[in-house]
Protein backbone atom coordinates (compact mmCIF):
# COMPACT_ATOMS: atom_id res chain seq x y z
CA UNK A 1 0.00 0.00 0.00
CA UNK A 2 1.59 3.39 -1.36
CA UNK A 3 1.78 5.70 2.01
CA UNK A 4 -0.42 8.84 1.73
CA UNK A 5 1.26 11.12 4.34
CA UNK A 6 3.02 14.02 3.54
CA UNK A 7 4.67 13.63 6.95
CA UNK A 8 6.74 10.47 8.39
CA UNK A 9 5.11 9.10 10.96
CA UNK A 10 7.25 8.24 14.24
CA UNK A 11 6.14 5.27 15.57
CA UNK A 12 6.06 5.42 19.51
CA UNK A 13 3.83 3.57 22.87
CA UNK A 14 3.46 6.58 24.94
CA UNK A 15 0.73 7.04 27.71
CA UNK A 16 -1.64 9.63 27.03
CA UNK A 17 -4.82 11.11 27.52
CA UNK A 18 -7.89 12.67 25.85
CA UNK A 19 -9.35 15.60 27.38
CA UNK A 20 -13.31 15.67 26.11
CA UNK A 21 -14.74 18.25 28.61
CA UNK A 22 -13.50 19.28 31.98
CA UNK A 23 -15.36 16.09 33.89
CA UNK A 24 -14.07 13.42 31.18
CA UNK A 25 -10.67 12.29 30.56
CA UNK A 26 -10.02 8.74 28.52
CA UNK A 27 -6.96 7.17 28.44
CA UNK A 28 -5.31 6.40 25.40
CA UNK A 29 -1.77 5.05 23.99
CA UNK A 30 -0.23 6.95 20.77
CA UNK A 31 1.01 4.81 18.54
CA UNK A 32 2.31 7.09 15.93
CA UNK A 33 3.40 10.64 15.78
CA UNK A 34 3.73 13.71 13.89
CA UNK A 35 3.98 17.31 14.05
CA UNK A 36 0.52 16.72 12.22
CA UNK A 37 -1.21 14.42 14.13
CA UNK A 38 -1.22 11.12 16.00
CA UNK A 39 -2.64 7.69 16.24
CA UNK A 40 -3.87 6.51 19.36
CA UNK A 41 -5.96 3.61 20.66
CA UNK A 42 -8.51 3.58 23.86
CA UNK A 43 -9.43 0.73 25.79
CA UNK A 44 -13.26 1.34 24.72
CA UNK A 45 -15.12 1.93 21.18
CA UNK A 46 -16.70 4.72 22.09
CA UNK A 47 -18.10 8.21 19.86
CA UNK A 48 -15.47 10.71 20.55
CA UNK A 49 -16.38 14.37 19.89
CA UNK A 50 -15.36 16.00 16.93
CA UNK A 51 -12.82 18.74 19.24
CA UNK A 52 -11.03 17.44 21.91
CA UNK A 53 -7.49 17.60 23.67
CA UNK A 54 -4.65 14.71 23.60
CA UNK A 55 -2.36 15.32 26.74
CA UNK A 56 1.01 13.14 27.87
CA UNK A 57 1.67 14.85 31.13
CA UNK A 58 -2.06 15.39 32.63
CA UNK A 59 -3.35 18.41 31.51
CA UNK A 60 -0.40 20.36 32.37
CA UNK A 61 0.10 21.01 28.01
CA UNK A 62 -2.65 20.35 25.66
CA UNK A 63 -2.69 19.61 22.36
CA UNK A 64 -5.95 20.76 20.66
CA UNK A 65 -7.51 17.93 18.08
CA UNK A 66 -9.85 16.98 15.77
CA UNK A 67 -10.71 13.51 15.12
CA UNK A 68 -10.37 12.52 11.10
CA UNK A 69 -11.15 9.03 11.36
CA UNK A 70 -12.41 6.47 14.16
CA UNK A 71 -12.03 2.85 13.47
CA UNK A 72 -13.46 0.87 16.82
CA UNK A 73 -11.17 1.72 19.11
CA UNK A 74 -8.39 3.22 17.46
CA UNK A 75 -8.57 7.30 16.14
CA UNK A 76 -6.72 9.31 13.77
CA UNK A 77 -6.02 12.92 15.39
CA UNK A 78 -5.04 16.50 13.28
CA UNK A 79 -3.48 18.63 15.77
CA UNK A 80 -5.85 22.39 15.25
CA UNK A 81 -4.80 25.62 16.79
CA UNK A 82 -7.50 27.12 18.88
CA UNK A 83 -9.81 28.88 17.45
CA UNK A 84 -8.91 28.67 13.86
CA UNK A 85 -10.64 26.89 11.37
CA UNK A 86 -9.69 23.39 10.71
CA UNK A 87 -9.28 22.24 6.84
Amino acid sequence: MRERRKLARTQVQAAAQLIIDVNSVVDCTVHDLTSAGAGIETADAQVFPHQLALTFDHARTLRHCRVVWQNQNRLGLKFVVPGHQAA
